[in-house]
């Protein structure tokens, strides 16, 4: 389950490594999408790609956790450099 901004809502529907389940808009104009993967690691991996203000995760926690962890590794990356 995830929620996106209304311009990421394409990217969500046709470029993410997920089966796309259903999708709602929201009261706040952003969109809920329930959808399936084979792979969370993939899905945790396209979701940092899209940045930090277009993709959600709400759940599965799993998904919340290697979400978080692969913005931890991309962070230490970038923190030798400032």
């Amino acid at each position: 389950k995830l929620e996106c901004e209304g311009w990421a809502l394409d990217r969500v529907l046709h470029d993410s490594p997920c089966k796309v389940l259903s999708q709602e808009r929201m009261a706040d104009g952003r969109w809920l999408v329930i959808a399936q993967t084979y792979s969370l690691e993939w899905v945790a991996r396209w979701a940092i790609g899209m940045g930090s203000c277009s993709i959600i995760i709400q759940e599965p926690a799993e998904l919340c956790a290697l979400v978080a962890e692969e913005a931890e590794r991309i962070l230490s990356q970038y923190r030798q450099f400032s």
